[in-house]
């Protein structure tokens, strides 16, 4: 009972806060024709024009009132949001919301109320990450506003995003937040490759680096893997808690170690320096995974289809066909369908990509 009149108080401090931010929206298209308008903000209506085009005519996603609104704010993200996992195993926490569903997150307009959050939370016995959120999808019942502090963002980034974003307004199950979050995942990347190619070409500077990030992403993803599966390893022994937290902190400062020293060497870009700095922990691992998980699965998908993500985005559209196992879908009847059209005799092989 206690906790249902907190999640009530949650609801409508944060509520009442995004209130207050929408009220203040303005019209994206009337402000990109004010001729006084400053550069960097011009640049970021006329970008962000550009990538809904190219979301909507090009990729397939919705055509909604995403990113056709603009809110000032005097601060660099959006929200700070909790995680948590279990101090000696990956069990995630979750938080149930109204409409949504269940999720491993919430999520904070006022930082110190995080706080408190993560502070219960470890309190609590878990192991618990804080970090900052530059948007979150309303899933296309409110649209979805541009920022001010999206006019720093370079192009890749911000398409990322507003991918990310109309992915799940696209497509959104109830209850699979981490399909869904892989799903985003997926078509952000692979979508701003493509529009950094249609804009800037193949020859680019901008489209080389986007490249680059793919291959350090990939990467990456495989590093924490391994990481993740060390310490799975270690948390299914039959070794005492404080002999288990204490092989843990070892081999996540062994771990930290190797990743700086060799990052040069490994990587292409500056996109992971950081990572080897962060306070890691079985939450901060297991909200790679949250994205990133089994996203090798839709780059299977997307392989069988020929690498054409308009194509892949639209099959996904039928896994809801089977809500509760939207991957069970993709690799026992959308993928086997594919692969039925191949051409007899052609080889056929999905590329590791991830």
């Amino acid at each position: 009972m206690f906790l249902v009149a907190m999640d009530g108080v949650y609801l409508l401090r944060e509520g009442a806060y995004l209130l207050s931010l929408l009220i203040r929206a303005r019209s994206a298209e009337r402000m990109h024709l004010h001729a006084g308008l400053d550069p960097r903000t011009f640049s970021l209506f006329d970008r962000a024009v550009s990538i809904r085009a190219f979301a909507e005519n090009e990729l397939g996603l919705a055509a909604d009132r995403n990113f056709t609104r603009y809110i000032p704010i005097d601060r660099d993200y959006l929200v700070t949001v909790v995680s948590a996992a279990g101090r000696l195993s990956f069990a995630r926490y979750y938080w149930d919301y109204p409409l949504f569903g269940r999720a491993p997150y919430r999520g904070f307009f006022a930082r110190e109320h995080a706080e408190q959050e993560a502070h219960r939370l470890r309190e609590a016995g878990w192991d618990v990450v804080v970090r900052q959120v530059h948007a979150f999808s309303l899933l296309g019942v409110i649209g979805d506003p541009l920022y001010s502090f999206m006019a720093e963002y370079p192009t890749y980034r911000l398409a990322a995003l507003m991918f990310h974003e109309k992915t799940h307004s696209t497509i959104w199950l109830r209850g699979q937040v981490q399909f869904n979050e892989e799903l985003a995942s997926f078509v952000e990347h692979e979508g701003a490759l493509r529009y950094l190619e249609a804009r800037y070409g193949g020859d680019s500077s901008e489209y080389r680096l986007a490249i680059d990030l793919r291959q350090d992403r990939a990467l990456f993803r495989r590093t924490v893997a391994a990481l993740r599966e060390r310490l799975t390893e270690l948390y299914g022994s039959e070794v005492s808690s404080a002999e288990m937290l204490g092989e843990k902190e070892r081999i996540i400062e062994e771990f930290r170690h190797e990743f700086v020293v060799s990052y040069d060497e490994r990587f292409l870009t500056e996109a992971f320096r950081g990572f080897g700095r962060l306070p890691i922990n079985n939450a901060l691992l297991d909200l790679y995974t949250t994205y990133t998980g089994e996203i090798g699965l839709l780059y299977e998908l997307f392989a069988a289809a020929d690498e054409d993500l308009r194509e892949t985005i639209r099959l996904v559209h039928r896994v809801r066909a089977w809500p509760d196992d939207p991957r069970g879908y993709i690799r026992e009847v959308l993928i086997p369908e594919l692969l039925q059209h191949t051409e007899e005799g052609e080889l056929f092989v999905v590329p590791a990509l991830q």
